[in-house]
Parts: structure tokens; C-alpha cells; sequence
């Protein structure tokens, strides 16, 4: 599993953060191209947060109440519709729906993908209480196609792409904020906002709360969700040699017992 520490300095962002404006610049010699962790051109108009289901796309979405002059739509939206809203002034943040990223490559260059990740075995064992709280909500099948698209994303190098993992933000949500503000030339809020959701996402969130450390390995505690993780490991077995070496995850299940 991941192994989080109890320094901040493990905060790391992936993905190439430059706009398409900014690698022109790159091209030309005025800026400097290999600074991935700075944004150089102005605001983003629009900001799309993707990652796989039960990965913590909404409490993702929530944190960019935290910054000025952005709008936040708590909705589900497809690449097309969210492509389609108006942005009169500062940022427009919205969600991706369960579809996205199967059309990863249709959103425009100057759209910023904020994508998290998060331990394929929280994911795997997670449930959705807004749909069937008896079962776990994401399928292997569905977690490999997420993990493909974010894979692609960073290995084209697409620009206005900024990737995270869960577990950080978890750990330490002000330092993440401050971090996030600034690979993408936002704006802390002055005060603290009124954290509030939809119901949709009140449910996807199991009650509207800010980011909570114990989310993170509940999994392994858990003998139920090991048996499933021992079941479905092989199918998803394909992706986890990358996700270690990119994300510094580990995937060592308990020993069973007999």
C-alpha cells in the first residue's frame, strides 16, 4: 500500500503543467521548459477533475471552493457539455462523468485536467452509498480503463495536465491547497468557505467532510476486502507495475491464513 510520511515534502504533482501558450514560449527560449511543477500563463478559464470512481473526485472538486474567483458546478458532466458552458470571468470547475475518459483525448488542449489517483485497493473495495452500499461500486475492468487514460495523459505529455494522489491531499489538505494554488495561479480564499454538496455528492462522499487520513488503507484491515483484492488482483495486475513506479505504491496483500 502507500506509505505516507509525516513530512510535506512528499507533495508532488505529475503531468506537464505548461499551457499550449507556455510551450510556444518553451519553444522560444523565455521560459524555462523543464519547470513541471509551474503554471507561467494566466488563470485557466476551465478546469475538469477527472480520476477513477470511489478515487475522491468529489472531495477533489470541493477543494476549489477554497480559491477566489473560481465557480464550482457540482455536477457530472460529460467532455461535450462541459466544453459547451460559458466562462465570462475567472475559472469554471466541474466534474467528469463516469464516461470521460473513454473520449480522454477530445478535451481541448487549454482545458486543465486536474486528475486524481488513488491506491488501487481503496479503490477496488470502496463502496457508493448514493447506489448499492452492499457491494463494491468499481469493477477491475472500469479501474484498468481509468489507469489507461491517466497513463496516457502523462505519457503524451498533454499540456494543462496536473495529476495528484488522494493520499496527499488526505494528509495534508492546507499544504496541498497552497500547493495546488499555485501550479495553477490561483487564489486562497481569505476565510475558510462553508464546506456544501449536492446530495449526489453528499452520498458519494459519505456525508459532506473535509479530507480524512483514515481513508486511506481501510482496505487492509478489512478480511472482506482482502479476499475480493485477492480475486481480482489478476486482472488488474497489468497496471500495477507502472502505478508503483509512478505514484510509489505498493501492492503486498496480508498473508492468508489457512
Amino acid at each position: 500500500m502507500f506509505e505516507s510520511s509525516s513530512t510535506n515534502s512528499d507533495l508532488k504533482f505529475w503531468g506537464n503543467a505548461h499551457s499550449v501558450a507556455d510551450q510556444d514560449s518553451a519553444r522560444k527560449g523565455s521560459i524555462d521548459k523543464s519547470a513541471t511543477n509551474e503554471v507561467f500563463g494566466a488563470r485557466p478559464k476551465k478546469i475538469f477533475v477527472m480520476g477513477c470512481g470511489r478515487s475522491g473526485t468529489w472531495l477533489s472538486l470541493q477543494q476549489f471552493g477554497y480559491y477566489q474567483h473560481v465557480q464550482v458546478v457540482q455536477e457530472e458532466m460529460s467532455i461535450a457539455n462541459f466544453c459547451a458552458l460559458p466562462v465570462s470571468s475567472g475559472a469554471l470547475v466541474a466534474k467528469r462523468d463516469y464516461q470521460s475518459h473513454l473520449f480522454i483525448e477530445q478535451l481541448p488542449p487549454d482545458v486543465q485536467v486536474v486528475w486524481v489517483v488513488r491506491h488501487p485497493f481503496d479503490v477496488l473495495t470502496s463502496v457508493h452509498k448514493g447506489k448499492d452500499a452492499n457491494r463494491y461500486h468499481v469493477s477491475p475492468g472500469r479501474l484498468l480503463h481509468e489507469m489507461l487514460a491517466v497513463e496516457y495523459l502523462l505519457r503524451v505529455h498533454r499540456p494543462n495536465t496536473t495529476v495528484f494522489r488522494y493520499e496527499d491531499l488526505c494528509r495534508a489538505p492546507e499544504v496541498f491547497r497552497a500547493a495546488l494554488a499555485k501550479r495553477l495561479n490561483l487564489s486562497l480564499r481569505r476565510e475558510q468557505p462553508a464546506l456544501t454538496a449536492t446530495d449526489v455528492a453528499a452520498k458519494a462522499m459519505h456525508g459532506v467532510r473535509p479530507p480524512d487520513q483514515k481513508s486511506v488503507g481501510r482496505w487492509s484491515s478489512d478480511p472482506v476486502a482482502v479476499q475480493h483484492l485477492r480475486q481480482v488482483e489478476p486482472r488488474v495486475a497489468p497496471i500495477l507495475p507502472w502505478l508503483s513506479k509512478t505514484f510509489g505504491y505498493t501492492f503486498e496483500l496480508p498473508v492468508a491464513r489457512h
